[in-house]
Formats: structure tokens, sequence, C-alpha cells
């Protein structure tokens, strides 16, 4: 039988004598590394904004929210987006941050989806918290299983959940000659960093639209 307590002394012996500091040496039996964040994109349409100075407020109110790591305003636009860590914040916080600031989110701030998450806030009411802020009304035996779906079909996206028309310029995900199409851009990236967690979500959210048609 291997003696542990003898196997880690002469471990510890030799990376001394190879010249290992003390907490190089600790280092080796401490993973100390916290995981990684998760990181979210969110878009709002910024309603009050009068001048550029407006939206270099609104900057400035997001980069000093806890959670943020970048923050863009445009007052052309009148659209801010937010990057942020998941785990620290979310879409009705930077809601408040706007608010706070003196301005309004369009549409009277709804944040029912964590971009981080993009789940349903309820059966027949989806939207896109992530980067288009896609939302809309729907039937669920209206909506299109993917993949399978084509231009001008109603689908779920296999990201953040939100219901959404098929276009012609619609990001799509293509395996074995299949296309899995996203509500945005910022959606399609995100299914880019990770496919098989979406494709496996793909699977889950027929089950549940088959659940939801019984």
């Amino acid at each position: 039988m291997i003696n542990v307590r003898s196997l880690v002394v002469a471990s510890l012996i030799a990376f001394a004598g190879a010249g290992c500091s003390y907490e190089q040496i600790c280092a080796l039996f401490h993973n100390d590394e916290k995981p990684a964040a998760r990181t979210a994109t969110a878009a709002l349409t910024i309603d009050g904004m009068t001048c550029e100075s407006c939206a270099e407020k609104l900057t400035a109110a997001f980069r000093e929210a806890e959670g943020v790591t970048d923050a863009r305003v445009s007052f052309t636009d009148k659209r801010a987006t937010v990057t942020y860590d998941a785990d620290k914040s979310n879409v009705a916080v930077l809601t408040s941050v706007v608010e706070k600031t003196g301005y309004r989110v369009a549409g009277g701030g709804e944040t029912t989806v964590a971009a981080s998450e993009g789940v349903d806030a309820e059966p027949g009411f989806a939207m896109c918290a992530m980067a288009c802020g896609t939302k809309r009304e729907y039937a669920e035996k209206d909506v299109v299983t993917q993949p399978g779906a084509k231009v001008g079909d109603l689908v779920r996206c296999p990201v953040s959940n939100a219901v959404f028309d098929v276009k012609e310029d619609s990001p799509f995900i293509e395996q074995d000659g299949k296309r899995f199409f996203t509500c945005c851009a910022g959606c399609f990236a995100q299914f880019q960093r990770d496919p098989a967690r979406f494709f496996a979500k793909v699977e889950r959210q027929n089950a549940e639209h088959s659940r939801r048609l019984q």
C-alpha cells in the first residue's frame, strides 16, 4: 500500500531541492482560482436624453454600478449597451441605474427576463434582454420548433427563449445541414461560445413546447 504521507513529504523535499519557494509549493496543492464570471450584455432604449452630455452622464453611472465591466451610451441612437457580470447584476438593476440618473427605459422598463438566463417570464410572453430587446405576444400553437424552421416562421430563440419571426437576415447556427435561428447577434454569439449547451436546450424547449400543447 502506498503511504500517502510519505509520498507528500518526499514530493515537498523534491520541490524544495529544485529551488521552489514555499509559496510555489503551496500553490501546487491549493487551487484558489475563482470560477469564471458569467458575462451578459443588455441593450436598453433610453428616453429623456437631450444631448451628448446626457449620454456621457449615463455611461459614467453604468460604469460605477457593481458588476458592470463596460458601458456605451449613444445619444444619437438613444441606446445603451451594457456588459456585466451576471452573478452581480441584472437588467432590473441596470434599469434602476437609468432611472436614478434621471432618464427612462423605453417600454416602461420591462425587465422580466435576465440577460444571462433568457427564461420566459410566463407562457405566452417572451422577451430577449440580451441585446435586441425582442418582445412579442404569441400563441404556443403558432410556434415552430427548431431545427426545421424557415423564413417567416415564428420560433423560439435557443439562447434567450424569446419568440420571434425568422427573417432573411436572422443569424443562425448550422449543424448537419440543419439551421438553428437566434433572435439577435448577441444570442448568436452566446450560441457560438457553447453550442453543445444550446443544442441541448433546444431539446428541452421542444419538450416543453409539446407539454404546453397538451
